[in-house]
């Protein structure tokens, strides 16, 4: 048994699906298979039984995963150490984002980390929260900065950012509204809002929800962009992070008019989600740390 197969075994152990632990040990398929079925013949034992929804461990897979984990675990600190004793960092680093992120502090980050870190190649994905923290409890990512997930099951949280959603409104037409303001006093204006699965719609609907209030919007739309410029032109309400309102204004010039919303005030909360099964080799732990501290700095400097 050698250190692919230990490899191999344990990626399929942990998904419990030939299809997904390929994609994530960027392999095809039959050539995990056959070595799957290379080391059940060398250790003389069955150590998955397959069916038609991917495949379930035997006790004798129980025992080996039990026994070879922690080795991987150990393997990959070791290649850490190594790696870092040489001085510079190399290696390569799947991260998902938020969309919101893409448009204001990616750019930045991959530009400073790629003149420090010159040998550490990076791809990105954008995307909803719980699609991209579901890449990242099974493999496919290596980490994501997100909104906290309706699920933390197989996830390492760590906080990032705490930040007011604001109700945004014509920066042009005055509608009325005060500074601070509750949602049941607005219900009779016209709304657009993400679609159901985006992060912000997830976030506004469980805050409705728990106030016994609804909001049927006129339009649903995910791009920030398109969100404001309906605001603006069409005289619509919106909800928004602070941040967001921000950005737009910076890298869009799409100002809006914000107000504060006090019933019920709602809070986003952007986090790091990393896998407790597969600890972040050294790159993507100083990835994480950049991304960090570029969305910190820019909270600070606005505030």
């Amino acid at each position: 048994m050698d250190l692919k197969q230990t490899q191999y075994f344990v990626a399929l152990y942990e998904e419990q699906s030939v299809t997904k632990a390929a994609q994530r040990l960027h392999i095809v398929q039959p050539a995990l298979s056959m070595q799957i079925a290379k080391l059940e013949q060398d250790v003389g034992r069955l150590l998955f039984r397959r069916h038609s929804r991917g495949v379930t461990p035997t006790p004798a897979g129980d025992e080996m995963y039990t026994l070879f984990a922690p080795i991987m675990t150990a393997f990959n600190s070791a290649k850490t150490k190594v790696v870092r004793s040489g001085g510079q960092l190399l290696g390569h680093v799947e991260v998902g984002v938020l969309p919101s992120l893409g448009h204001s502090i990616l750019a930045d980050v991959l530009l400073s980390f790629a003149a420090t870190h010159p040998r550490v190649t990076l791809a990105f994905s954008e995307g909803p929260t719980d699609p991209l923290g579901e890449s990242v409890a099974n493999g496919r990512l290596d980490l994501a900065l997100i909104n906290r997930p309706s699920s933390e099951h197989d996830l390492t949280i760590e906080p990032v950012l705490d930040e007011e959603v604001v109700l945004a409104s014509p920066a042009q037409t005055d509608l009325g509204i005060p500074d601070r303001v509750a949602i049941a006093e607005i219900l009779e204006h016209r709304f657009v809002m993400p679609t159901k699965g985006h992060g912000l719609r997830q976030l506004v609907s469980q805050a409705l929800l728990q106030n016994h209030l609804s909001i049927i919007p006129t339009f649903e739309v995910d791009s920030f962009v398109s969100l404001a410029m309906l605001v603006n032109k069409g005289h619509y309400l919106a909800f928004f992070p602070a941040g967001i309102v921000r950005n737009l204004a910076e890298q869009s010039s799409i100002v809006l008019r914000t107000h504060h919303l006090i019933d019920p005030v709602i809070r986003r909360e952007l986090v790091c989600a990393s896998s407790p099964r597969r600890p972040l080799g050294s790159a993507a732990q100083a990835l994480s740390h950049a991304f960090i501290r570029a969305i910190q700095h820019a909270s600070a400097a606005e505030d």
